[in-house]
C-alpha cells in the first residue's frame, strides 16, 4: 500500500504547482463559513453581544464563575411574576425577593467555606474564641511594652510626631520592637544609649580624616528578612505553609491575612526569615511549590523606613481637634473589643452604638477630661481672601497636638493601628516587624507659604474636604463597629438553634416500614421513633451539639456587617474600593493588607499627603513593597487634596479622566427599605 494512503492523501486534494497554490478556492471557501468573514477568536466561551443589540428584559439571570446568581432587575422580576398586581405590592414583593435572594447567597458561602481555617477562626462559635484569645494576647504583650517605655520610662516626653524628631521616635520604635522579639534588656539599653555605629569593620584601622570618618546609619536593633505570598488560597492553612517553610533553618514564622473578595477569593501571606537567610533561593523554591494545586507567587519584601509622613497642613488646629476625636472614638473602640479598661457594666451595644459618648465613660487614663480640648474654638482670617475663598492662617495649638500624639502612639504601639494613614495592621505580631511604618507630620507645603508673612494659608474648603474624606476613610478600614439588628438577621436566614437540633434528629430517624425506625448515623433498628430520638441523644450527642453550634457558627457570620460574601456581578462596580477593603475591609481592602518592613530606617521626605501605597521596585523582579497600608481585610488609595489654595496644587499629578465613571444602578428599582 502507498504511504500516502495510510495518511488518507490524495493526490488531488491539492495542486502543488503555483498556479493554484493552497488548493481549490472553492474547497477553502467550505472552511471558512462559505466566504463570510470569521468573527473574532473566542476563548471565552460565550457570544459577545453586540453593541446595536436589544437586551432582553426577561432574560432569567444565570450563574457567574463564583456561584452567585445575578439579582434580577426590578423591571425583569415583573415581568417573571405579571403585572396584575398594584405598584405597592410589587415593591413589597420585590423587596421579599432581594432579602431571599441575599440569605440564599449568604448560606451558599457559608457552605463553601465553613470548613476552611480562617472562617472557623473568625465565625465558629469555639474556634473564634480561641483566636480571640490569642489575639488578646498579643495586645497585651504591646500593652506591656507601652506601660514599659512610653509612661514609666517616659523615652517619649516632650517629643511631638513632626518630621523634625523622626530619628528619636524610630530609635524608641526600634527599642520596643526589641523587647517584642526578646532581645535582652542589656542589649536594648546599649541600643538606646549608643551612638549610631562607624561603618569600619573590626579588626580594620580607622581613618582619622573626616573624609572617612563618614558615619553610617544606626543599625537596627531587630532585622529579619521577608518573603510575601500573593496568592494563598483560601483553603491553605497555615500549617501547611509551615510545614514547607520548617525545612529552612532560617525560618522563624509565617502570617496569614483573612481572604479578600475580588475577582477570586485569596489570603495574602509573609513568611518571615532570618537575617542571613538566603532570601532569594527560598523565595525561588516557594514559587517551585503547589499547595492543593495551587501557586503561592511568593516575591522579596522591600525594605523600606519606618517612619513616613503626613502632609504638615494636618498640624492645623481644626483637623488636629478633629484628629483628636476620632482618635479617642478608635481607642475606646479597640479597648472594647481587646478587653483594655473593660467596663462590665456596659454593654458592646450601648458603646458601638455611641463611641461619643462612651468616651467620657472610659476607663483609659488618656481619655480623661479629653472633651476639654474638643470644644471648637475661633480661627484667624487672612487679611488677604484674594479669589479663592475664605482662606485661614495655619496656626498650631501645642497643647492639642500633645494630647494627640500620645493617642496616636498608644494606637500604633498597642493596637497596631497607623492613625495618620487610618490603617490597622491584625496580624502584626506574626509579620517580619512587629511594629512597622508610623505616619508622622511633615513639614506644611513651601507652596502655601506666604512669603510676605512667612505664615503658612489654609482655606476652609480645604479643611472641610480633607476632614470629610478621612473620616471617611476611617470609618471604612478601622472606625468600623456597626451592629447588625435583629431583624435584618432574620432576613438573611437567622438559625435557631432548637430547630436545627430537631431537623437533624428527624432527618436521621427514617421510618422503613409500621413499627420499625432506622437512626441514619448508627445504622441500628428500632420499632419506634421515640426510640431512635433517645439512643440519638445518647450516643450521639457530639453530633447534635455540632448541628446546634452550626446554628450559632451562621449567626456569628451574618452579624458581622462587615463580612466577607459573594458580590453580586450587576452592582461589583458599586463595592469597589480597599482593606486592607479596608474589608474594603474585607474586599480590600484590603485589603488586602499591605505590609510594612523593618531595617534601617531613616525619615526620607515629605510628600504631598502620605507616601500612598508602595509599588515594587518591579513586579516582575519579585520585589514585594511591605510597607503601606490597606487594612487586611479593605484597603483604600489614600484621598488626595484638592488644590484650593491656588497655584499648583499637591497631590496626584496623574492626568484625569474627565469622563463621569459609569454606576452600575437599576433606575426603575424601588428605594431599599433598609
Amino acid at each position: 500500500m502507498n504511504e500516502s494512503d495510510d495518511f488518507n492523501f490524495r493526490d488531488n486534494s491539492m495542486d502543488n504547482g503555483r498556479s493554484n497554490f493552497g488548493g481549490n478556492f472553492n474547497d477553502r471557501r467550505q472552511f471558512n463559513t462559505h466566504g463570510k468573514r470569521l468573527g473574532p477568536r473566542n476563548d471565552f466561551g460565550f457570544n459577545k453581544r453586540g453593541r446595536m443589540d436589544s437586551h432582553n428584559d426577561g432574560e432569567v439571570p444565570s450563574t457567574d464563575s463564583n456561584n452567585a446568581t445575578t439579582m434580577m432587575t426590578y423591571k425583569v422580576f415583573v415581568n417573571t411574576i405579571g403585572d396584575e398586581a398594584s405598584e405597592e405590592e410589587l415593591q413589597q414583593k420585590y423587596t421579599e425577593y432581594k432579602d431571599k435572594f441575599r440569605a440564599e447567597n449568604l448560606l451558599r458561602f457559608f457552605n463553601e467555606h465553613k470548613n476552611e481555617e480562617w472562617y472557623r477562626l473568625k465565625y465558629h462559635p469555639l474556634e473564634s474564641l480561641e483566636n480571640k484569645q490569642k489575639k488578646k494576647e498579643f495586645v497585651n504583650q504591646r500593652f506591656e511594652v507601652y506601660q514599659k517605655y512610653i509612661v514609666e520610662k517616659d523615652l517619649l516626653k516632650d517629643i511631638t510626631l513632626d518630621h523634625t524628631n523622626a530619628d528619636y521616635i524610630d530609635k524608641i520604635f526600634e527599642a520596643m520592637v526589641g523587647h517584642l522579639e526578646g532581645v535582652s534588656e542589656e542589649d536594648i539599653e546599649k541600643y538606646l544609649n549608643d551612638e549610631p555605629v562607624d561603618d569600619k569593620s573590626n579588626g580594620e584601622e580607622e581613618s582619622e580624616t573626616a573624609a572617612d570618618s563618614t558615619p553610617r546609619q544606626r543599625k537596627p536593633l531587630v532585622k529579619y528578612a521577608g518573603i510575601f505570598l500573593r496568592t494563598v488560597a483560601p483553603n491553605i492553612t497555615v500549617r501547611e505553609i509551615e510545614e514547607v517553610c520548617e525545612k529552612y533553618d532560617s525560618y522563624v514564622r509565617v502570617g496569614l491575612t483573612d481572604p479578600v473578595m475580588d475577582r477570586t477569593l485569596t489570603k495574602k501571606g509573609w513568611v518571615t526569615l532570618k537575617e542571613d537567610a538566603n532570601v532569594k533561593s527560598v523565595c525561588w523554591e516557594l514559587n517551585t511549590l503547589r499547595i492543593r494545586s495551587t501557586e503561592l507567587g511568593a516575591i522579596l519584601n522591600k525594605d523600606v523606613p519606618r517612619i513616613r509622613t503626613a502632609n504638615g497642613m494636618v498640624a492645623h488646629n481644626s483637623i488636629a481637634r478633629n484628629d483628636l476625636k476620632q482618635a479617642a472614638k478608635l481607642i475606646t473602640l479597640m479597648d472594647r473589643k481587646h478587653g483594655l479598661y473593660y467596663d462590665e457594666n456596659q454593654t458592646d451595644e450601648v458603646i458601638f452604638s455611641n463611641l461619643e459618648m462612651a468616651i467620657v465613660y472610659s476607663k483609659n487614663p488618656l481619655l480623661d477630661d479629653i472633651t476639654d480640648l474638643l470644644i471648637e474654638e475661633g480661627t484667624i482670617l487672612d487679611e488677604d481672601d484674594g479669589s479663592n475663598g475664605k482662606r485661614l492662617i495655619l496656626t498650631r495649638d501645642s497643647k492639642l497636638l500633645s494630647r494627640l500624639d500620645k493617642l496616636i502612639i498608644y494606637l500604633r504601639i498597642v493596637h497596631s493601628i497607623d492613625y495618620y494613614y487610618a490603617t490597622a495592621y491584625p496580624i502584626e505580631d506574626t509579620m517580619p516587624n512587629k511594629c512597622g511604618v508610623l505616619h508622622i507630620r511633615a513639614e506644611p507645603m513651601a507652596q502655601f507659604k506666604n512669603n510676605e508673612s512667612g505664615q503658612y494659608n489654609i482655606s476652609e474648603s480645604f479643611i472641610d474636604n480633607h476632614m470629610k474624606e478621612f473620616n471617611n476613610k476611617l470609618n471604612v478600614n478601622v472606625l468600623h463597629c456597626g451592629v447588625v439588628n435583629e431583624e435584618e438577621m432574620v432576613k438573611l436566614g437567622k438559625k435557631d438553634a432548637d430547630t436545627e437540633e430537631e431537623n437533624f434528629i428527624n432527618a436521621n430517624c427514617i421510618e422503613l416500614q409500621p413499627g420499625k425506625w432506622l437512626c441514619e448515623l448508627s445504622g441500628k433498628k428500632f420499632k419506634n421513633a421515640d426510640f431512635v430520638k433517645k439512643h440519638l441523644r445518647s450516643k450521639h450527642q457530639d453530633k447534635i451539639d455540632e448541628a446546634r453550634a452550626s446554628a450559632e457558627f451562621y449567626n456569628n457570620y451574618i452579624a458581622d456587617p462587615k463580612r466577607i460574601q459573594d458580590s453580586e456581578p450587576h452592582q461589583a462596580n458599586l463595592n469597589t474600593s480597599s482593606g486592607g477593603g479596608p474589608d474594603s475591609e474585607q474586599r480590600m481592602g484590603g485589603g488586602g493588607h499591605m505590609y510594612h518592613g523593618g531595617g534601617n530606617r531613616n525619615f526620607v521626605r515629605q510628600n504631598n499627603w502620605n507616601d500612598g501605597p508602595r509599588r515594587s521596585f518591579n513586579g516582575n523582579r519579585g520585589y514585594h513593597n511591605n510597607g503601606g497600608g490597606g487594612n487586611f481585610n479593605n484597603y483604600q488609595q489614600q484621598p488626595r487634596f484638592n488644590n484650593d489654595m491656588g497655584g499648583q496644587g499637591f497631590g496626584d499629578h496623574m492626568r484625569r479622566d474627565p469622563r463621569q465613571p459609569v454606576i452600575y444602578k437599576d433606575l426603575d428599582a424601588p428605594e431599599d427599605t433598609f
